[in-house]
């Protein structure tokens, strides 16, 4: 709904509609010079920065936050798309920075109503805030493994991560 010369005039924007992009209201706008038709009305599209999306063409970029459990392990986060909210498949190991395509969750194609452009969410992992003490030990016993497989793998490295090990054997996480 918009106004114009003190009337209220309802306004269908076709989906897919980009920024800058005109509409036209035919027999909308001002009377001709002889006052025998009315004239069209122009709007010039500006789309507003949606809080949660990145628009490219088409295609939609978002972050998803994935806490380093399910990162780690793999699992499922919940992420909101155009149409609702999906569950997103995190395999294991999934690394911070992630991208993953969810086909068709984009924006429509003002050309074509029944194509859709890909929505892109990116991995942001998330680290816990507190830790338990037994987290932390639990943590600490997975990291001195974690050196362990590196030394076997990458023997030159060995003496490296054992000097960093014993330096931060001792400290607080």
């Amino acid at each position: 709904m918009i106004e114009f010369q003190d009337q209220r005039i309802d306004v269908h924007i076709p989906p897919g509609v980009r920024h800058g992009s005109r509409v036209r209201l035919a027999g909308q706008g001002y009377p001709s010079e002889h006052g025998t038709e009315m004239g069209d009305l122009f709007l010039l599209i500006q789309v507003a920065p949606h809080p949660h999306f990145q628009v490219d063409g088409l295609h939609l970029f978002t972050d998803v936050p994935v806490d380093v459990y399910t990162a780690i392990l793999g699992g499922s986060v919940r992420l909101a798309t155009l149409n609702g909210s999906v569950l997103l498949a995190i395999p294991p190991q999934t690394q911070a920075g992630t991208t993953f395509r969810l086909s068709g969750q984009g924006l429509p194609d003002p050309d074509q109503h029944e194509q859709r452009g890909n929505l892109y969410a990116r991995v942001q992992l998330v680290l816990p805030e507190q830790l338990s003490q037994a987290e932390v030990e639990t943590l600490r016993v997975i990291a001195r493994a974690y050196q362990f497989a590196v030394a076997e793998r990458c023997p030159e490295q060995s003496a490296a991560a054992a000097a960093e090990s014993e330096r931060y054997a001792n400290t607080c996480l």
